[in-house]
């Protein structure tokens, strides 16, 4: 099984088969994520996306005191995953938008804290279909 993971307050998630079907997707609140790793099985891939502060092309990307809980998320599942011989593959932000593509879906406002398990499915989608493990939808 894979786990696809948008990192964030509110972090988007999709489990997706060993053939990259979409097992299940859902939202965590930040401080439920240690918590819900722990209750994984199986996984043997983690896609997540990478946060760069201040990537080119990008200003005042994090508000002034901010508690960097992105980075917090990544550092955790980044933890797990090392502890669990799990394997992570950073990807950049922009691939979602291909991986929408790829499910011939369009994304949602980013006003709705419950879709970024939709970014977090995109990512999924982009990586496990470049690597021939999903086929394509269209």
């Amino acid at each position: 099984m894979y786990l696809s993971i948008d990192p964030g307050a509110t972090t988007g998630w999709c489990i997706f088969n060993a053939d990259g079907g979409i097992s299940w997707m859902n939202s965590i609140k930040h401080g439920e994520v240690i918590e819900w790793l722990e209750t994984l099985q199986g996984i043997e891939l983690v896609i997540i996306e990478e946060f760069m502060l201040n990537p080119p092309g990008f200003r005042n990307q994090v508000p002034k005191h901010d508690k960097m809980i992105t980075v917090q998320v990544i550092g955790y599942v980044k933890s797990w995953a090392k502890r669990n011989g799990v394997k992570v593959i950073e990807q950049q932000r922009d691939k979602r938008v291909v991986g929408y593509k790829y499910w011939g879906q369009k994304p949602l406002p980013k006003s709705d804290p419950l879709n970024h398990a939709y970014d977090a499915t995109a990512h999924g989608i982009y990586y496990l279909q470049r690597k021939g493990i999903r086929e394509p939808v269209i």
